[in-house]
């Protein structure tokens, strides 16, 4: 049937993430992470799914290990959860960058540093700054509307506790990399 597809390739993606040094190639963060050794058992991992899945009308849902725990490596009970992959891809586009620090590079064209930050919906949006600490205080007052945005839309959506760790990100706080 279409659920038992659906929690067996999770659980292969999972694998895959973890173990596969292809997928490493293009997909570096996911070195080092692994699969807690309850979920080797494939009906230990289809119980916990059909008790955690849940689904948000019109999104794909993902898996997700690090945003109850942050810098999480391990795929387990107590440290995954079900995003939406509009939330997944955010805090990915947002949390990974070879900026200067996070969300900050200098631009040598403009002589400027300038803060990139991406909405709720995924566009990129850019402000220069002559200094850098004004970049980097751009760059959080963008991330946080953005997270402001996310809290709105989701509220009585996904569970609490994964509004309340999102709401933990704002100004920097508990973030996930």
């Amino acid at each position: 049937n279409h659920q038992s597809n659906k929690v067996y390739t999770t659980w292969h993606s999972m694998f895959a993430r973890c173990y596969n040094e292809k997928y490493h190639i293009n997909r570096p963060t996911y070195t080092n992470c692994e699969v807690c050794s309850e979920w080797y058992n494939y009906q230990n991992f289809g119980k916990w799914y059909e008790e955690n899945y849940y689904e948000v009308q019109g999104e794909q849902m993902c898996l997700d290990k690090d945003i109850l725990v942050k810098d999480n490596k391990l795929y387990s009970p107590s440290t995954c959860t079900f995003v939406p992959k509009r939330i997944n891809s955010f805090f990915n586009i947002n949390t990974t960058s070879q900026h200067i620090s996070k969300g900050v590079c200098f631009s040598k064209a403009h002589q400027k540093y300038v803060s990139q930050c991406y909405n709720f919906v995924g566009r990129k949006k850019y402000k220069y700054y002559k200094n850098y600490d004004d970049a980097i205080k751009g760059y959080r007052i963008c991330r946080n509307k953005a997270i402001n945005d996310i809290l709105g839309y989701y509220d009585n959506k996904i569970p609490e506790k994964i509004l309340n760790r999102i709401d933990q990100l704002k100004d920097g706080g508990g973030a996930l990399s």
